[in-house]
């Protein structure tokens, strides 16, 4: 449990050093293998905030 609280921190972290703000996060189990851009292909074109799950 102490592992998956540092890594929640550690995300937050690197959010918000990107210059986004992080307003909720979750975690589950990962069960498909594609790329962001992949999963949100206009993403590239823009800077905007993004919804992931991770």
């Amino acid at each position: 449990m102490e592992t998956l609280k540092s890594t929640r921190e550690q995300l937050r972290t690197i959010v918000e050093e990107q210059g986004y703000s992080l307003a909720g996060y979750g975690v589950g189990e990962y069960t498909q293998s594609q790329t962001i851009l992949q999963r949100f292909p206009k993403l590239a074109f823009r800077k905007v905030g993004l919804d992931v799950t991770i």
